[in-house]
């Protein structure tokens, strides 16, 4: 809940201009045209991926194709926000029949196996680590919540779906989003 707070402060503060670019280090912003220096270029916006393999077993916090839910994630660059998160939810879809939902488990829209171990999110604006395209988020905690249960993170079923194919379909999204809002509570976070 704690977690939720501090995003819904953030975002309050971004909204009203609360604190616009006070807590950016003067080498972080742009210099003045002319002036003849350039400011250091800003840290690469790379996320790295976080299988929630633990979760998986544990909880069953899988993707439609049982392979353990994920995030991509880059801590914060600056100090002053290091209790600030943006976190995204990938969207994507529903899948509604169950051949819509088998056909989606053997993508990455179903599946974790074939996400890369990191994400390039230079030109996704909020992500962006500069502080001229993203003044208050640049240097903030940031998460990318992969979406691969085929119902928006609200899925909880126990029993996976046995399809007349014999593929299995597990519905589980709601425990995907537990695990990765108590994995980002934890302290290596």
């Amino acid at each position: 809940m704690a977690l939720l707070r501090l995003l819904l402060g953030a975002a309050i503060a971004a909204a009203t201009g609360a604190g616009s670019n006070a807590h950016y280090p003067s080498n972080a912003t742009t210099t003045a045209a002319g002036s003849g220096s350039r400011a250091p270029a800003p840290a690469p916006a790379v996320l790295r991926r976080v299988l929630l393999t633990d979760a998986a077993e544990q909880r069953g916090a899988v993707c439609l194709d049982g392979t353990p839910g994920a995030l991509y994630f880059a801590p914060a660059t600056d100090p002053a926000l290091s209790t600030t998160w943006v976190l995204f939810f990938e969207g994507g879809g529903w899948c509604y029949t169950e051949a819509d939902c088998e056909a989606r488990s053997k993508g990455d829209s179903g599946g974790s196996s074939g996400y890369k171990p990191t994400m390039d999110v230079a030109t996704m604006g909020i992500f962006s680590t500069d502080p001229a395209l993203s003044p208050d988020f640049a240097g903030a905690n940031h998460v990318y919540m992969k979406y691969c249960d085929g119902n928006s993170f609200t899925g909880d079923r126990d029993t996976p779906v046995k399809t007349a194919t014999g593929a299995t379909l597990h519905f589980r999204g709601r425990r995907i989003l537990d695990a990765v809002l108590e994995t980002l509570a934890t302290d290596s976070f």
